[in-house]
């Protein structure tokens, strides 16, 4: 009887295990095209893992698996891995690893193991190498074509040797300026390549002016992504600026667009996974009442009000930065930061259902008494480079509020921060409410202070929650450095990691640099005002995490994805501001903080 009682006491204790890791082969994997391969990822110490959630995905792809494995059972498989991927069938044994058949020359690259329970979470990457059996012949064509290629480049250095003598010329020397400067910064005058306009399009008046088609019959829910035309310039350098029109006569703006950039050769289609920044799509769309949101992964949803009526599109490709204007408001929008290589055109998508047409406008004319921006992108310039856009001014009129805050706090929750999950050099009030940056911490490094965080004492794994953090302090202005969300169980202080596919979705305020996101790309914005109080609401099962400016009683953004597991309230209070981070308690419509008196009472204890 005892052996039996002490069985089944080891059995529990490997069976409720909290602690584990993954293990992958430390070299790529390599196979032929048409073979089938198996992706080792095995759990230690070994334990029964048909409890826990497997996650195998690409890239950054993390909410768009390969394959997901969760409640005892396989949920998705990617379209292009269905019927050729599988669990190599270990389970019991840890052994969670990949099986692929039918390799084709598109599965290489890196493959993340992503495993995690109520309490352990962990992650690898096995990369893939696929060869062909009949690719020694290749190996000499490259050959010859690298010759070629090297050949090539040799005759148009040549060709062009007195233009780029000039241009080292002028950087020795600033104040020669000749056509070094003007390739770098050029005015743009965009139109649209008729010969690769989609068929549901009508296009008139010198390829400015477009519109869906009275013969566009579009059937499905949801915005028309493949009625994309695209225009006739190619940039692989350089600052580009275009403008485009959205409004028609007296009526008002068009709610359905998309615009953006894309690579050279890519056709947009329908199925709205496939445009993602990595294959190349890089846009801002405009989906009538639901909204505007980026392609980021995962997206960024907005509300821009006013709705524009005049979009400006700013392209510097080589600081990677793709922004958007409101130029009748004269306001920055955002910016979608990446890395651009090849040839890019512009993209443009004039949706359906709207009266107004798309116009692309003629290089506009200089403004009058414009004033030096405060957005790094915008400089000001001379009138004849009056493409660039020149200045943002701060809204001086009152914008009416977009949100029903009471209705939000019907969800709202009661947060307390997590003393033993916080940084060290986190300062932290007895109530576990305010926290900031203590007087031992020492910031050495250049940017955000992304390893100062705390996380929340509760944890969520459905349902809808809200919460609401204080900014400001009585008669000073609101803090410039603060990083505010969600994370899953385990925190990382590595930037590189904190992304939503190693579970992190949040917000964060880095002083003059401005505001971002952490998707992939990230999206920088300009908020104005900048918030004195944070609403952040959480809706697990719909996969939304949305900020809202509680004062001001808008919407700033929300970002969409997929949340699995267990996931807690992020906080980090920055570093150089005199106000510290205060979560309020469980709001209510009737209560009132007096922030002020809070923070004296209780940072005096801290």
């Amino acid at each position: 009887m005892l052996s039996i009682t002490i069985a089944l006491l080891l059995n529990l204790l490997i069976e409720t295990s909290v602690s584990f890791s993954v293990v992958v082969p430390g070299d790529p994997v390599v196979s032929h095209v048409g073979s089938t391969v198996i992706l080792s990822c095995r759990i230690s110490p070994p334990e029964n893992a048909e409890a826990l959630e497997i996650r195998w995905y690409r890239n950054e792809e993390f909410s768009n698996p390969v394959l997901l494995y969760n409640h005892g059972k396989i949920q998705d498989i990617q379209e292009c891995f269905r019927n050729r991927t599988s669990l190599s069938g270990g389970l019991k044994d840890g052994d969670v690893s990949l099986r692929l058949e039918k390799l084709a020359f598109q599965d290489e690259g890196s493959f993340h193991c992503d495993v995690s329970g109520v309490k352990a979470y962990d992650s690898k990457v096995v990369d893939l190498q696929i060869t062909d059996p009949s690719g020694s012949w290749k190996a000499l064509f490259f050959t010859v074509l690298i010759g070629a290629l090297l050949g090539l480049f040799g005759l148009i250095l040549y060709k062009y040797r007195h233009k780029l003598t000039d241009c080292v010329n002028t950087m020795e020397n600033p104040t020669n300026k000749g056509d070094c400067e003007e390739e770098t910064t050029k005015e743009v005058d965009v139109t649209i390549d008729s010969e690769h306009l989609h068929p549901g399009l009508i296009l008139i008046r010198d390829c400015k002016i477009m519109r869906d088609g009275p013969g566009y019959n579009h059937t499905e829910e949801g915005f028309p992504y493949d009625l994309c035309a695209y225009g006739t310039q190619r940039f692989t350098s350089g600052r580009h600026y275009w403008e485009v029109d959205l409004t028609f006569s007296r009526s008002p703006p068009k709610n359905s667009w998309l615009f953006g950039i894309v690579k050279d050769g890519n056709v947009c289609v329908n199925d709205r996974s496939a445009l993602t920044p990595s294959k190349g799509y890089w846009f801002l769309c405009s989906d009538g009442p639901n909204g505007f949101h980026t392609n980021t992964d995962p997206p960024v949803k907005l509300s821009l009000t006013p709705r524009p009526e005049r979009l400006g599109v700013l392209l510097d490709y080589d600081d990677g930065q793709l922004s958007f204007y409101n130029v009748t408001e004269r306001k920055h929008l955002l910016t979608i930061s990446t890395r651009f290589s090849g040839s890019v055109v512009p993209l443009f998508n004039p949706g359906v259902g709207d009266q107004g047409q798309l116009r692309i406008l003629d290089c506009p004319k200089p403004v009058e008494s414009a004033e030096e921006s405060s957005q790094p992108l915008l400089r000001k310039k001379p009138a004849k480079e009056i493409c660039e856009e020149e200045a943002i001014e701060k809204l001086t009129k009152e914008v009416v509020g977009d949100v029903n805050i009471e209705e939000l706090k019907k969800h709202a929750v009661e947060i307390s921060i997590d003393r033993e999950h916080s940084h060290q050099d986190l300062m932290v009030s007895t109530d576990c409410k305010i926290t900031r940056d203590g007087p031992e911490y020492n910031h050495t490094g250049e940017g955000f202070q992304y390893e100062l965080c705390a996380s929340g004492a509760q944890t969520f794994t459905s349902g809808r929650h809200y919460w609401e953090v204080e900014l400001a302090q009585e008669n000073a202005p609101p803090k410039s450095y603060w990083l505010i969300g969600v994370v899953k169980q385990i925190l990382m202080k590595d930037r590189s990691v904190l992304t939503p596919s190693n579970g992190f979705w949040f917000l964060c305020s880095d002083g003059p640099n401005g505001f971002h996101t952490n998707t992939d790309p990230p999206v920088k914005l300009s908020l104005t005002p900048r918030p004195e109080r944070l609403g952040v609401l959480l809706d697990y099962d719909d996969g939304q995490l949305s900020f809202y400016n509680v004062k001001e009683r808008k919407h700033l953004l929300t970002i969409s994805t997929r949340f699995s597991g267990s996931v807690l309230p992020l906080f980090n209070p920055g570093v150089g501001d005199n106000s510290p981070l205060t979560i309020l308690d469980c709001p209510e419509s009737a209560i009132d903080c007096n922030v002020a008196n809070m923070e004296e009472g209780v940072l005096g204890t801290l």
